[in-house]
């Protein structure tokens, strides 16, 4: 039970360095994804050109922005991480 609060703990972090602030790109709207590996996802190539409220990253993903929660091994957030 350590290891996964350590494992989870360490994502959060991870995840928060990587979410940048960048409100230019204008992002279409999808509700959830799930990713093996990026592209390997629920919106294929498109993931990073949308913002969701949910996503669930198995290994590493890529998004265009978050309102909400991201889960994940490695996230990449490229635009506004909300939640």
């Amino acid at each position: 039970m350590k290891y996964v609060f350590l494992i989870v703990l360490i994502t959060l972090a991870h995840t928060a360095s990587l979410a940048q602030g960048n409100d230019t790109i204008p992002l279409k709207k999808g509700y959830v994804n799930i990713a093996l590996v990026s592209p390997l996802s629920t919106a294929w190539k498109d993931s990073p050109n949308r913002y969701y409220h949910f996503s669930l990253n198995l290994l590493y993903g890529i998004t265009g922005g978050i309102d909400g929660m991201e889960l994940g091994l490695i996230n990449h957030t490229r635009g506004r991480f909300n939640g």
